[in-house]
């Protein structure tokens, strides 16, 4: 017989003529139901085996009762993807192909050294439980236990994983010239700071 996993899974499964915004909903669900399903496997695993310590990303579902996948806002990383096009359509249209191809090879590099370093932290079992990034780092350690899930989800839903970090990043863009010593909200730092967002969802991809 069916488990109840498996029913709820096929039932979300006859949902995919329904809106986009609706499959995005499903499509989390359905992850949501796979995670139950690892975690009902391997706390039977854990009984058996008393002396087993706890991994902390199992731990953090088990018995702190959190939901490890999310449905993402998706009009924020649309709204970024739009915005970074224009603006280098524009700077097209000027002629600043130069500006252009410098800043997207910087922040090829640039975001190259930061998703290595962004996969460092959020692969530490120790920040699971850390303010800000404790969601994303437990939705990054279970990729482990469920490989396919970047695939299970709309590109857009995979794009909002980064939603806090883009936006912290416009902010950042956005302080008070003073507190810098110099001017960066030249066209080529409009340019850098979208062309930096616009890598990182092609990093996504």
């Amino acid at each position: 017989p069916k488990s109840t996993y498996d029913v709820r899974l096929n039932f979300l499964n006859r949902t995919n003529k329904m809106s986009p915004i609706i499959m995005n909903q499903v499509d989390i669900d359905k992850l949501n139901i796979v995670v139950e399903k690892v975690v009902a496997v391997e706390a039977s695993k854990l009984e058996k085996n008393v002396n087993e310590k706890t991994p902390n990303d199992l731990k953090a579902v088990l018995i702190d009762k959190r939901i490890v996948y999310k449905n993402r806002t998706t009009w924020i990383p649309l709204l970024f993807i739009v915005l970074g096009l224009a603006i280098n359509t524009v700077n097209l249209a000027q002629g600043n192909v130069l500006q252009i191809l410098l800043s997207m090879t910087l922040m090829f590099f640039w975001y190259d050294f930061l998703s290595g370093v962004l996969h460092m932290v959020l692969d530490n079992p120790e920040f699971i439980n850390f303010p800000i990034i404790n969601d994303s780092c437990l939705e990054f350690q279970w990729h482990h236990r469920i490989p396919t899930d970047i695939i299970s989800k709309s590109f857009l839903q995979v794009c909002g994983d980064l939603n806090m970090i883009m936006i912290m990043l416009l902010c950042f863009y956005l302080l008070p010239k003073s507190i810098f010593c110099c001017e960066y909200r030249s066209s080529l730092g409009v340019l850098m700071v979208f062309n930096k967002i616009l890598m990182s969802y092609f990093g996504q991809y």
